[in-house]
C-alpha cells in the first residue's frame, strides 16, 4: 500500500558533517578539507574527501567510504554497514567502528587507514591475484573529442651598462597543442634575438618543432611525423631530423613501471639557459650556457655512480630538470619486456634556429629485449651515406648485481672505429643501512663515430671509474671513488680520486664535505688542473619551502652563498630567493622573486657582475617575465597559467548560480590552485600522460544542502588532452527527516529503495532509517518525484519542492504500522 505523508512534530536533528567542536574551540573557525587515500595494509582503495574540524575531529561522506570499502566486505559485511551509515550523510571513526570498521586518520600520511575489519564481515580475499593498481582506482571522467591549448610567455631584459647597454627586444615563446579524435598537432616557437647582446642582436621567429604525434595505449606504440627529436641509446648520437618515427615503450603509457636510466649524455639547449648541477644534493655548479649541444661526458663529477640532478633554466624562465646515474645504458626492462624505436628522416645541418632539413636521409633506431631465464640483449643501428654505426649490448643478472656489456662499430669517411663498455652494478639495501659498488670501463679507437659528428677525432682512448656509496645511518653517508681517463697524445692523462660525506646535524642542518685529488692532464700553471683540494657546505633546511646553503671549494677558491625560499604552488603565493658568489676572477650578486596568480605566473630577476665586490657596476642586467596560457576542452574555454602535458577546465553548473569552483589539495583559507570566474572555469593544467590522477575540487558559497558530489574526478589523461568537467547537476537537492509510526515512536532500522518515478529505468538507491528513524537522500531534482519503498511492503512517496536551493527537511514522515 502507499501510505501519504503527514508532518508530524519535528524532533531536533542531529548534526550533520563535523562533530560537535571541543569545549573552548572558536566556533568561527574553519574546518580544514582535504582530498586523502584511504588504505586497507598495503593496499590503496582510492580518495575521498575529509574536514577536520578545529578540535581535531575527522569527518568523512559516508556515500563514497562506502563504494571504497564494498570490495571488502561481504554480503552480511555491506548490510551491516549501510545500517550503520542509515540516514547519515557524513560520520566520523566513532560513528564508523560499530559497524565492524576501525578508522584512523594518519596526519604523518595524510591517509585514512582502516586499521582493522570484523573477519565476519571479509570478503574471501585471492591471495595469488595480480592486483590492478589502474583498474582499481575508477575512472569517472572522459577527455573530450577535441581540446586545444597555447601557452605563452614574454621576457623583457634591460642591461644597465656593458656593450649591451639599453633595453633588448622582447622574448615571445609559446608552445601549443590540439588533439583530435587522437591525434595530436604539438608545436613550439619563439621570437627571439638571435644573437643576444651582440651589436646586431637579429630579432626573428624561429619554430623549434612542429609535429604530429598517435598513440596506441593498448599496443605501448607511438608514432611521429614531422620535426623528430630520435631517442638513442648506448653510444648513439642525437640528431635531429625531419621525417617520421614510430617507438614502443611499455613505461610511458604503464606508469607503474619503472623508469630506464636513460643513456643520453648530451644535454640539448635551444635557448640561453642557466644549468645547476648537483651531485649527491649539494650544488656542484652553476653555468650558463647558450644554445647547442653539450656532451656530459665532459663533466668528471659524472664518473661512477653519483647521483646526478641537472636543473636548467631559460631565458623564457622554462624550468626542466634531469636526472642521470651512470654513463652506460642498464637495460631496466621487466623480464619479458621489449621496447624500440625507428626514425627515418633527413638531417638538418643547424641547431638552435628555425630546423632546415637539408642533410642526408638518415636512420636512426634500436630495440631492446628482456628475457625471463636468459641474459638480455640490445642492438642499436644508426646510418646514412657518410656514416654507419651499429652496436650490441648484453645483461646478466648475477645476485643482487648486474653485469652490462657493449660494443659498437662506425663506418664513416674519416674511417673506421669501434667502442667497448663494461659495466657493474651491486645494490644491497638493509633498510636505513645500505651498499651500493659501480664500476665501469669503456674503450674507443680514435676514428669511432656517431652520426651526428662524422668527422669526429675521439682524443680519449680508456675511461675507468670505480664508486662505492654506503648509508651507515639515517643521517650519515658516504662516498668513495677513483676515475681515470687514458688520452691520446698530445693530451696526457687525468686522473682523480675522490670521498664525500654527508651528514645530518639537526632536523634543519646538514652538512656535506668532501676532499679529492686530481690531475686533468693539462700541462699549465694553473693549479686548478691538479693537486689536492676541499669542499665544504652546510645546508639549512627549516621547512619544506626555504632552503639555504653556503659552500666552498678550496681548488678553484670559490664561494657561494643561496637562500629560497619556493613558493608552495597555491594562488597568491610568493618565491623569492638570491645568490652571492666569489672567485679570484669574478663577482656576483642575484636576486629574483616569482608570483603565482590565477591567470598567469610572472618573475623578476637582477643580477650585478664584478672583478670583485667593489665593482658590481661593471655588468647589471635585469629580467622580468610573464607567462599564461589559454585552453579549451568540450565547449569551455578559460585563461589560466603554463599548462604542461594535459589539463582539466571544471565549471560550475548553472544551478550553482554565481558560486565559484576552486580546484587543490587544500581547500580553505584561501589556499586553492584555480579558481572560476569570469574568464573561464577553474584550471588543473598539470596532468601527465597515462597516469591515474585526480582533480580535486570544492564549491564557494555552495547553498545549504547542495550535493556537490565527491569533491574529485579521477582522469587517466591521453597524451596533450583536455577535459571539460563539470561539478553540480540537475540533482542537487539533499534531503533529510525523521521517519516515525502514528504513535509518534522513531521508525528505527528501516531500509528500502529509493525510486525516482520521472525515470523509472534509473538505478534504485538503497534507503535506511538509523536507530532514532533519521534518515537522509542525496542528488534528488527539484520538482522531481520519488517513492521510498520499504522492504516491508509499504511505499511513501513526495516531491522535491520545485523552488528549492539545496537542503530539503522533509521534518517527520508518519507511517501506519501494526504495534
Amino acid at each position: 500500500m502507499t501510505i501519504p505523508l503527514k508532518p508530524g512534530p519535528v524532533p531536533a536533528p542531529p548534526p550533520v558533517g563535523l562533530p560537535a567542536q571541543g569545549q573552548g574551540q572558536s566556533q568561527s573557525r574553519k574546518p580544514t578539507n582535504l582530498i586523502v587515500n584511504v588504505q586497507f595494509g598495503r593496499r590503496d582503495l582510492g580518495e575521498i574527501g575529509i574536514a577536520i574540524a578545529p578540535d581535531g575531529s575527522v569527518s568523512l561522506p559516508a556515500a563514497p567510504f562506502r563504494e571504497l570499502v564494498r570490495p571488502l566486505l561481504n554480503d552480511a559485511g555491506l548490510a551491516r554497514l549501510d545500517t550503520t551509515l542509515a540516514g547519515r550523510t557524513a560520520v566520523s571513526p566513532d560513528d564508523v567502528r560499530p559497524s565492524g570498521i576501525d578508522l584512523a586518520f594518519s596526519q604523518a600520511d595524510v591517509a585514512l587507514a582502516i586499521a582493522s575489519i570484523d573477519p565476519a564481515m571479509r570478503r574471501a580475499q585471492d591471495l595469488f591475484r595480480p592486483t590492478n593498481l589502474e583498474a582499481e582506482n575508477k575512472i569517472n571522467a572522459s577527455p573530450e573529442p577535441f581540446s586545444f591549448l597555447l601557452d605563452a610567455s614574454l621576457s623583457q631584459t634591460y642591461a644597465w651598462n656593458g656593450p649591451d647597454a639599453g633595453l633588448r627586444h622582447p622574448g615571445i615563446y609559446f608552445t601549443s597543442a590540439a588533439r583530435m579524435l587522437g591525434l595530436v598537432i604539438e608545436g613550439a616557437g619563439q621570437f627571439a634575438d638571435r644573437r643576444p647582446g651582440q651589436p646586431q642582436p637579429d630579432f626573428a621567429f624561429d619554430r623549434n618543432f612542429v609535429r604530429l604525434v598517435y598513440d596506441k595505449p593498448d599496443w605501448y606504440l607511438r608514432a611521429l611525423a614531422g620535426d623528430l627529436t630520435p631517442e638513442v641509446r648506448l653510444q648513439q648520437n642525437y640528431v635531429q631530423m625531419g621525417g617520421v618515427g614510430i617507438s614502443r615503450q611499455r613505461r610511458r603509457f604503464d606508469s607503474f613501471r619503472s623508469a630506464v636510466l636513460q643513456g643520453n649524455r648530451q644535454l640539448l639547449l635551444q635557448r640561453e639557459s642557466t644549468v645547476e648541477v648537483y651531485r649527491n644534493g649539494g650544488l656542484f655548479q652553476q653555468i650558463k650556457l647558450g644554445p647547442g649541444a653539450y656532451d656530459l661526458n665532459n663533466l668528471p663529477l659524472l664518473a661512477g655512480s653519483n647521483d646526478i640532478r641537472i636543473n636548467v633554466r631559460d631565458e623564457s624562465g622554462i624550468a626542466q630538470s634531469l636526472n642521470l646515474q651512470t654513463y652506460l645504458d642498464p637495460i631496466d626492462l621487466a623480464p619479458g619486456d621489449w621496447e624500440g624505436g625507428a626514425y627515418v628522416g633527413r638531417m638538418a645541418r643547424r641547431f638552435g634556429l628555425s630546423p632546415v632539413y637539408d642533410g642526408e636521409l638518415a636512420f636512426s633506431g634500436f630495440v631492446r629485449k628482456s628475457f625471463r631465464n636468459h641474459p638480455a640483449v640490445g642492438l642499436t643501428l644508426q646510418g646514412s651515406r657518410s656514416v654507419q654505426q651499429a652496436g650490441l649490448q648484453s645483461q646478466i643478472l648475477l645476485g643482487p648485481g648486474r653485469l652490462d656489456m657493449s660494443a659498437a662499430a662506425s663506418r664513416s669517411r674519416v674511417g673506421n672505429g669501434w667502442f667497448a663498455g663494461l659495466l657493474y652494478d651491486l645494490a644491497i639495501d638493509n633498510g636505513d643501512r645500505g651498499m651500493s659498488l659501480n664500476l665501469q670501463a669503456t674503450a674507443q679507437s680514435r676514428l669511432f663515430t656517431g652520426l651526428g659528428a662524422p668527422d669526429q677525432v675521439n682524443s680519449t682512448f680508456v675511461t675507468t671509474s670505480a664508486t662505492l656509496t654506503r648509508i651507515f645511518s639515517q643521517k650519515f653517508s658516504g662516498q668513495v671513488g677513483a676515475f681515470y681517463v687514458r688520452n691520446r697524445r698530445p693530451a696526457g692523462d687525468s686522473y682523480r680520486l675522490f670521498a664525500d660525506g654527508f651528514y645530518q646535524l639537526s632536523r634543519k642542518w646538514f652538512a656535506r664535505f668532501g676532499v679529492d685529488y686530481q690531475d686533468n692532464g693539462l700541462r699549465s700553471r694553473d693549479t686548478r688542473n691538479r693537486g689536492l683540494g676541499f669542499q665544504v657546505g652546510l645546508v639549512w633546511r627549516p621547512s619544506d619551502s626555504n632552503r639555504a646553503e653556503g659552500r666552498y671549494d678550496s681548488r678553484f677558491r670559490e664561494a657561494q652563498l643561496n637562500f629560497e625560499h619556493a613558493p608552495n604552488g597555491y594562488v597568491g603565493s610568493i618565491g623569492y630567493g638570491g645568490v652571492v658568489a666569489h672567485s679570484p676572477t669574478r663577482s656576483g650578486v642575484q636576486g629574483y622573486a616569482s608570483y603565482i596568480g590565477n591567470r598567469f605566473a610572472a618573475s623578476a630577476s637582477h643580477s650585478a657582475t664584478g672583478p670583485g665586490f667593489g665593482n658590481l657596476n661593471d655588468r647589471q642586467v635585469s629580467t622580468a617575465r610573464i607567462s599564461t596560457a589559454l585552453a579549451y576542452a568540450g565547449g569551455a574555454f578559460s585563461v589560466t597559467r603554463n599548462i604542461g602535458d594535459s589539463f582539466a577546465i571544471v565549471t560550475p553548473h548553472p544551478s550553482l548560480g554565481s558560486s565559484r569552483v576552486i580546484i587543490g589539495q587544500l581547500l580553505t583559507d584561501s589556499h586553492y590552485r584555480s579558481r572560476s570566474g569570469a574568464l573561464g572555469g577553474a584550471v588543473q593544467g598539470n596532468l601527465g600522460s597515462y597516469i591515474t590522477q585526480s582533480v580535486q575540487y570544492d564549491v564557494e558559497d555552495a547553498p545549504v544542502g547542495y550535493d556537490t558530489g565527491l569533491g574529485l574526478f579521477r582522469v587517466r589523461p591521453p597524451y596533450r588532452s583536455g577535459y571539460h568537467l563539470v561539478v553540480g547537476s540537475d540533482s542537487f537537492v539533499t534531503a533529510m527527516g525523521t521517519v516515525a509510526d502514528t504513535a509518534g515512536k522513531p521508525a528505527a532500522y528501516l531500509s528500502g529503495t529509493l525510486i525516482d518515478l520521472d525515470n523509472p529505468s534509473s538505478e534504485p538507491v538503497p534507503f535506511f532509517t538509523n536507530s532514532i528513524g533519521r534518515f537522509a537522500a542525496v542528488s534528488l531534482r527539484p520538482g522531481g518525484k520519488y517513492e521510498i519503498r520499504l522492504s516491508s511492503g509499504e511505499k511513501l512517496r513526495f516531491a522535491v519542492p520545485a523552488d528549492n536551493k539545496g537542503l530539503y527537511d522533509m521534518k517527520t514522515i508518519t507511517i501506519d504500522r501494526e504495534q
